[in-house]
């Protein structure tokens, strides 16, 4: 089952996946 995504759509989670992955990872670093 695959849910057809627009790619604005696509974008916007790309990004914010992308966000929450560097907060992540700085937060690893710096606490």
């Amino acid at each position: 089952f695959t849910r057809i995504i627009p790619a604005k759509e696509n974008k916007q989670l790309k990004y914010k996946r992308f966000i929450n992955y560097l907060y992540f990872v700085l937060k690893a670093k710096f606490i």
